[in-house]
């Protein structure tokens, strides 16, 4: 389950999972485009993607 976080005024969502077995917390970034949404998640505190579907590489380093 993602629990909300924020909402920017470019329609970005950032949310957050519960704390996992392993430590680790998912946050997930989602945004609307004209296809539907952009999407990717990070667990942290490890800093590994998990997956990202839409957002350039120039963005996903911002959310770093």
């Amino acid at each position: 389950m993602l629990y909300p976080y924020i909402e920017f005024p470019n329609e970005l969502i950032v949310t957050h999972s519960e704390i996992k077995k392993d430590n680790s917390v998912w946050i997930n970034f989602e945004q609307p485009c004209k296809n539907g949404f952009r999407e990717a998640r990070i667990a942290l505190p490890q800093y590994k993607w998990l997956f990202n579907e839409g957002f350039s590489d120039k963005k996903i380093k911002e959310f770093e």
